[in-house]
């Protein structure tokens, strides 16, 4: 599936800065969209190893805004995890889930691509690439 990169950055799940990183890129992703209505997707890729190591983080769209780069969503097997946004943590909670399942031995991830997709209604889904 084609999306629109809006911007991307570069962190760890465990690097202090990683909340910063990852939040001033939403922001800038926001500002490219502007008041377009879009799905957006949270790109995880360019995996240096397991959750534990380095990634890329890409910001993208279902729909092309002026800026953006097309990108190619990887034609994987994916297990989907919805979050609960009801949570304030939510997303985080749902990756913490992830991460157990993984050190349990109960998923194979690929590390491929992952993402988040946000809908327009709310809802959040994780696809995990097996």
């Amino acid at each position: 599936m084609d999306v629109y990169a809006l911007n991307h950055t570069r962190t760890n799940n465990f690097a202090l800065d990683m909340p910063d990183k990852i939040g001033q890129a939403w922001q800038e992703a926001k500002q490219k969209v502007g008041e377009v209505q879009t799905i957006q997707y949270g790109i995880y890729h360019e995996y240096d190893g397991n959750y534990q190591k380095d990634y890329t983080l890409t910001i993208a769209s279902e729909k092309e805004v002026e800026g953006a780069q097309l990108m190619l969503l990887a034609d994987d097997f994916y297990q989907v995890f919805p979050v609960d946004t009801r949570q304030k943590m939510g997303i985080f909670q749902t990756w913490q889930q992830i991460w157990n399942l993984e050190e349990e031995g109960k998923l194979k991830r690929a590390y491929t691509q992952d993402y988040e997709k946000y809908y327009l209604d709310g809802r959040v889904e994780i696809y995990i690439a097996l």
